[in-house]
C-alpha cells in the first residue's frame, strides 16, 4: 500500500516538475488567459477569435492536463482541437454553433408567432363571430393584460367579467364607431380626473403642521367627492359618449350591491347617479385601453420592410426610421389631440409620418418602441408607442424550442432541472453563510466568494448581455437576490441550473444560445476599466463597436471582474463606460474622418484664453467622407432620442435630433453648420461638436457633445494598432 502511494506521489511530482499539471486559482478568466494557462508541457494553446470576449469564473485545483481539458470542455461547452505540431485551439464545437443558430432562428419565429397570436386574439375580441367564452379562455391562457393581470381566484373572476364587458362594448360599438366618438369619451374622462386632482391638492386639516387622521375610507371619500363636484358642474348629456357605453353603464348602475361588487370591489355608492357616473368612467377606460392596444400593432403591420427579429435577438437592439401612412384619427387619438392642435379636426384620411422604430430584446420578450418624429404628445406615457411580444422564453416555451430541435435536448433540460433541485439540497448549498445571503451583491461575485470560502472547485461561463435592466440577469447583476434565491429564480427559466462534473461545480444554461450571440466585448471593457486613463485604448475600443452598443454599455451588466491581488473595479464605475460612452464613440469615429492636419489643428491649444478656439468645419471633409458622417450623425440622433426616453429629465440636443430625423433639417443644412472646436464654452481642455450654421439665432450654436481632451485622449494614428 505504501509503495502504491509512493508511486502515485512520485508520478504527481513528476507531472508537476514536467509542467503537465494545470491550476486555476479562483478568479475570472478570459478565454485567452485560459489558453495561456493550458499551454504547458510543450503545448501551445490559442483561443478562437469568437471566444476572445468570453469570460469564465474558475477555481480548479492542480490536476493533470488531460483531466483539466475534459473538465473545461464539459463545463464551458468548448473543445480543444489539435491543429498539428502540439498546437491546440479552444473553440466552440461546430455542431453546437450550428445548433445554437437553429435555436435562435426558432426563437425568432416564436416571437413573430406570439405577436401574430396576440393580433388574432385582438381581432376575435372585436369580431361578433367569435364566441365570447372562447375568447375569454384564450385571453386567460395567454395572460392577456386587457384589464390587469389576475393573481388570485377573486381577481380572475373580476378580470373575466371586465374583459367580457370590454368585448361586448367593442363588438356593439365597432372600431369605426368608437373612433368617431373618442373625443367625447376623452373630454368626459378629463372632466372627472380634473375633480380628482382638485380634491387631492386640497389641504384636509385646519393647520399645516399636523397630518390628516388615519381614515381607511379616505380613498372612497375622495371618489365620492369628485363625482359630487362633477355632477354639480356637468351632466353626462354634456359629453358625446357612445350609446353602447351609456347603455352598459345604466345596466351596471341598476345592479344590486353584491353584483356591482363583483366588478367594482368595495366601491359602492348609495346614489344611483353616482354609480352611473362611476360605471361610465370605468367603461370609458376599458374602451380607451382597447384602442391604445390596437394602434401599436396597426402601425407595426405597416413597417416595410419589417425590422429583423433575429437581428434584434442577436444584437439586443435594432432601429430604423420609416415613413408611414397612418390613419389621421388614430394619430389624433394617440396624441390626445382633442382640439386639433396637431391633427386638423377635418383631416385627410391618412397622414404620412416619419417614425423612429426600435426593436429591443430584453431576455424574455421582444419590445417594439415607436416615436412619431413630426408630432409631439402632451402625455408622456403616449410619447413612445410600445408593443411587446409577450414572454416567449418561459421554461415551458424553452422546452418547446428544444423539443423542436431535438427531443433529446428537451429531455436533457428536464433531467438537468431535477438534478439542480437535488444538488441545491446538499449541505454546501443548503447551509450558506449569512454574508452570502445578502442583497446587493452581484450574482457571480457571490459564487466567487462561495467557492473561496467553502474550498469548492467551480467552472462556469459568465452570461453577459447587452441589455439586462428588466430581466432575470438584470436582477442577478444588480445583486437584488441573494445566492440561493438567485439559483432558484434562474432555474425557473433554466438559466442557472446547478450541476457537478466530477468534483467541479458548474451552471448549466439552456438559454445560452441567445446570450452567446450578443458578443459583449468584455475583454476590451475590462482592459478599459483597468487602464491608467490613457484614451488610446479607449479610442481603439470605441472604433470596434457601433453606437447602439456604446449606448447600452452602462446598462448591460455590473458584474465585477477581478482576481486575487488586483483592485476590484466595476465595469461601469468610470465615465469611460457609462453615460459618456455614446459621445466617446461618436468622437472616436469623427476623429477617424479628419486629416492629419485637421487633427493637429485641434490638438494645438490656443496660446491665450482670448484667442479664437481652433475649429474644423466638417463641410471641409471630402464628399465620400461626408456620406459616412451622415450615417454616424443619424445613428447618434436616434440614440439621443432613445436616451431621452429612458431619462425624461436628461437635457440633450433633443429638438435638433427631431428636426434631423423628421426631415425638417436636411443633411446638407446640417453639414453646413457642424464643426469640431478645441475648447469653447470656457474649457480649453475639451473637444466640442457644435451646430452653428450661418445666420443661426444662437451666437454659440447648439452644443451637441463635449468630451475632455488631454493630449493622449485622442492619439495620433501611429499610436493605434
Amino acid at each position: 500500500m505504501r509503495v502504491c502511494v509512493s508511486v502515485v506521489g512520485l508520478m504527481a511530482a513528476f507531472a508537476l516538475a514536467a509542467g503537465q499539471t494545470v491550476e486555476f486559482p479562483v478568479g475570472y478568466y478570459f478565454y485567452e488567459e485560459i489558453a495561456q494557462r493550458m499551454s504547458v508541457g510543450g503545448r501551445r494553446v490559442a483561443c478562437a477569435p469568437e471566444l476572445s470576449d468570453s469570460v469564465a469564473l474558475l477555481r480548479l485545483k492542480p490536476r493533470e492536463w488531460r483531466q483539466a481539458r475534459q473538465i473545461l470542455e464539459n463545463t464551458l461547452e468548448v473543445r480543444f482541437r489539435e491543429i498539428g505540431g502540439n498546437r491546440w485551439v479552444i473553440e466552440r464545437p461546430p455542431a453546437l454553433v450550428k445548433q445554437e443558430q437553429r435555436l435562435r432562428r426558432s426563437l425568432a419565429r416564436a416571437v413573430e408567432d406570439s405577436i401574430r397570436q396576440n393580433r388574432a386574439l385582438q381581432q376575435r375580441m372585436w369580431s361578433p363571430e367569435a364566441p365570447i367564452e372562447q375568447v375569454l379562455e384564450e385571453a386567460s391562457a395567454r395572460g392577456s393584460q386587457a384589464v390587469y393581470y389576475p393573481t388570485t381566484p377573486a381577481q380572475e373572476r373580476r378580470y373575466r367579467l371586465l374583459l367580457a364587458d370590454q368585448i361586448a362594448l367593442l363588438r356593439e360599438a365597432s372600431l369605426e364607431g368608437l373612433m368617431l366618438e373618442w373625443r367625447g369619451i376623452r373630454r368626459f374622462e378629463r372632466a372627472i380626473v380634473a375633480e380628482f386632482g382638485r380634491i387631492q391638492t386640497a389641504v384636509p386639516t385646519a393647520n399645516n403642521s399636523q397630518p390628516p387622521p388615519d381614515d381607511s375610507r379616505q380613498p372612497f371619500a375622495s371618489q365620492q367627492q369628485a363625482i359630487e363636484r362633477f355632477l354639480a358642474k356637468h351632466s353626462l348629456r354634456d359629453f358625446r359618449i357612445h350609446p353602447a357605453i351609456e347603455r352598459l353603464a345604466i345596466q351596471h348602475a341598476r345592479m344590486e350591491q353584491a353584483e356591482w361588487s363583483e366588478r367594482y370591489g368595495d366601491l359602492w355608492f348609495e346614489d344611483y347617479a353616482h354609480r352611473r357616473v362611476w360605471a361610465t368612467y370605468s367603461l370609458c377606460g376599458l374602451v380607451c385601453s382597447a384602442l391604445i392596444r390596437y394602434i401599436p400593432d396597426a402601425l407595426l403591420q405597416r413597417l416595410q420592410p419589417p425590422l429583423d427579429t433575429l437581428q434584434a435577438i442577436e444584437q439586443g437592439l435594432v432601429a430604423r426610421v420609416y415613413e408611414l401612412d397612418v390613419d389621421a384619427e388614430w394619430l389624433a387619438f394617440w396624441l390626445d389631440d382633442l382640439e386639433g392642435a396637431q391633427i386638423p379636426l377635418l383631416p385627410p384620411p391618412t397622414l404620412r409620418v416619419r417614425t423612429l422604430v426600435l426593436a429591443q430584446w430584453d431576455g424574455t420578450q421582444l419590445s417594439y418602441h415607436m416615436l412619431l418624429l413630426q408630432l409631439e404628445s402632451t402625455d408622456t406615457f403616449r410619447k413612445w408607442i410600445q408593443l411587446d411580444s409577450g414572454d416567449v422564453l418561459s421554461y415551458d416555451a424553452l422546452a418547446r424550442l428544444l423539443r423542436d430541435e431535438s427531443p433529446a435536448l428537451e429531455q436533457a433540460l428536464h433531467q438537468a432541472r431535477r438534478r439542480h433541485e437535488q444538488l441545491l439540497n446538499e449541505p454546501v448549498w443548503a447551509q450558506l453563510s449569512s454574508d452570502l445571503e445578502k442583497f446587493g451583491v452581484p450574482f457571480y461575485e457571490q459564487l466567487y466568494q462561495w467557492a473561496k470560502r467553502h474550498d469548492q472547485e467551480l467552472a462556469t461561463e459568465l452570461i453577459l448581455r447587452w441589455y439586462a435592466s428588466s430581466s432575470l440577469w438584470g436582477r442577478l447583476a444588480d445583486g437584488t437576490m441573494p445566492l440561493r434565491m438567485a439559483l432558484q429564480s434562474g432555474a425557473a427559466r433554466a438559466q442557472t441550473l446547478l450541476d457537478r462534473y466530477e468534483t467541479v461545480w458548474t451552471l448549466r444554461n439552456f438559454a445560452a444560445f441567445i446570450h452567446r450571440a450578443q458578443r459583449v466585448p468584455v475583454a476590451a471593457l475590462h482592459r478599459l476599466a483597468h487602464s491608467e486613463g490613457s484614451l488610446a485604448e479607449s479610442q481603439r475600443f470605441y472604433l470596434a463597436i457601433d453606437g447602439w452598443q456604446a449606448a447600452q454599455l452602462h446598462s448591460f451588466t455590473k458584474f465585477r471582474l477581478y482576481r486575487e491581488g488586483q483592485p476590484r473595479k466595476q465595469l461601469d464605475c468610470s465615465t469611460r463606460v457609462s453615460g459618456e460612452s455614446v459621445d466617446l464613440w461618436l468622437m472616436a469615429r469623427l476623429w477617424e474622418l479628419l486629416s492629419e492636419t485637421q487633427r493637429e489643428q485641434l490638438l494645438s491649444p490656443p496660446e491665450s484664453f482670448s484667442d479664437v478656439a481652433p475649429a474644423v468645419p466638417l463641410r471641409q471633409l471630402p464628399a465620400h467622407t461626408q456620406r459616412g458622417l451622415g450615417e454616424l450623425i443619424e445613428q447618434w440622433a436616434m440614440i439621443q432620442l432613445w436616451r431621452a426616453r429612458d431619462n425624461p429629465i436628461w437635457l440633450g440636443p433633443e429638438p435638433m435630433c427631431y428636426d434631423l430625423l423628421s426631415g425638417r433639417l436636411s443633411f446638407e443644412q446640417l453639414i453646413e453648420g457642424l464643426a469640431l472646436i478645441r475648447g469653447g464654452y470656457g474649457s480649453p481642455e475639451r473637444l466640442t461638436l457644435v451646430y452653428n450654421p450661418p445666420g443661426y439665432l444662437k451666437p454659440r450654436g447648439v452644443r451637441l457633445l463635449s468630451i475632455g481632451l488631454p493630449r493622449e485622449r485622442l492619439s495620433p494614428p501611429s499610436d493605434r494598432q
